[in-house]
């Protein structure tokens, strides 16, 4: 999963004293036909080249320093970092992206994806820049996440989406847990896929974990060969029990 963003030209010369970042002209931009992104630019920094329309310039140049920051903590949580330069565009109309990925039909929630290298966000009713950062970073974690564990396909949606939810800061997440009318069985946790309750029990169980036993959990979790070998999530079992309780009394769901 990937993702993409952009610059603009008002701020050309100012650009181009902020040494290590750049500005280019977008001219291989990948969704020409699109409406949403018009007379492209590209800002590049050390870990991102960002692509997107005139409109969202000054968001971009607000990001960018944030984005590496929050970057270097990823990659210090995890003990990994990126090995190329992150590719992310910016979509600034929710329709024309869920054309763009294939998804017509796709729920409003639906704001991002990574593949093949290249973020792609949209950013068509954010008013702040830091949701654009969160978009991003979630989606930079995946990545990360990805050269950590060649077969990341197989990662249990619940501990794939948790850490990038995580890392990413997405903690109003667990907003939506009060509307659980029961707390999922581990076997449920772990089968979880594509739905409302999956981001925020995701997010929460991660947290759990890192909050008790550290990064070093997490890092093993996401190493496990899930391909070759049948995930047993019963190993989880204690950390699921203590997790599971704590949340139905946080939600006072007895």
């Amino acid at each position: 999963m990937n993702a993409c963003h952009l610059f603009l030209s008002g701020f050309m010369s100012f650009a181009m004293l902020m040494s290590p970042y750049s500005m280019h002209v977008c001219a291989d931009i990948s969704s020409k036909k699109s409406e949403a992104i018009m007379e492209n630019f590209k800002y590049q920094s050390e870990h991102f080249s960002i692509c997107s329309s005139e409109d969202k310039k000054e968001e971009v140049l607000e990001i960018i320093p944030k984005l590496e920051e929050k970057y270097r903590i990823v990659a210090s949580h995890l003990k990994n970092e990126l090995t190329d330069l992150v590719e992310v565009k910016v979509y600034s109309n929710l329709d024309e992206f869920h054309k763009v990925i294939g998804w017509i039909s796709a729920p409003d929630w639906v704001r991002g994806r990574a593949k093949d290298g290249v973020i792609e966000v949209v950013l068509e009713d954010y008013e702040t820049s830091s949701r654009a950062i969160e978009l991003i970073i979630h989606e930079t974690t995946h990545i990360i996440t990805q050269n950590m564990n060649l077969d990341w396909k197989y990662i249990p949606p619940v501990l794939w989406e948790g850490i990038a939810t995580y890392e990413a800061g997405q903690s109003n997440l667990k907003n939506n847990l009060h509307t659980l009318k029961e707390i999922p069985s581990i076997e449920e946790l772990f089968s979880l896929r594509q739905n409302k309750n999956l981001y925020p029990l995701a997010y929460s169980f991660v947290e759990f974990l890192i909050q008790n036993f550290g990064y070093e959990k997490i890092i093993e979790i996401l190493n496990i060969n899930y391909k070759d070998n049948e995930f047993d999530f019963f190993f989880l079992q204690n950390e699921y029990s203590t997790w599971a309780a704590l949340l139905r009394a946080e939600i006072d769901l007895f």
